[in-house]
């Protein structure tokens, strides 16, 4: 994600699991070290998001969630974007486009009918 946002961009990277978001913040640092000072890695809850550097233009969910987040999508900028998969974790999931309009409505749409499987997106207390 910090490449696809450039020099003048800024990435949250979140999980609720310390151990995953130290091997992310590692593996940064390894193979891509000038990224590092672009990328907040933080420990929270991925169905809530992360507040404090809201509101975002892009949120990106790699989980699968049963419904979209109502906290993720509150913190998307008027035009914003999310993207992730909506579904149960044990059969074929939808990749969900969520964009938030100036009405502070959101308009969703799947983008396409094909099969994806994605890890579900957990609470933190699980």
């Amino acid at each position: 994600m910090a490449l696809m946002v450039g020099p003048g961009g800024h990435v949250t990277a979140i999980d609720h699991v310390e151990e995953i978001v130290t091997i992310a913040e590692n593996n940064v640092r390894a193979g891509n070290p000038e990224l590092v000072s672009t990328i907040d890695f933080k420990v929270c809850d991925g169905f809530l998001g992360y507040i404090d550097h809201a509101p975002y233009d892009v949120i990106y969910l790699g989980a699968a969630a049963p419904a979209i987040p109502p906290a993720l999508a509150k913190q998307l900028k008027v035009s914003g974007s999310m993207l992730l998969p909506i579904g149960p974790p044990s059969q074929f999931q939808n990749l969900i486009l969520v964009t938030k309009l100036e009405t502070g409505n959101f308009s969703i749409k799947s983008l396409g009918n094909f099969p994806i499987r994605f890890t579900p997106l957990i609470d933190k207390d699980i």
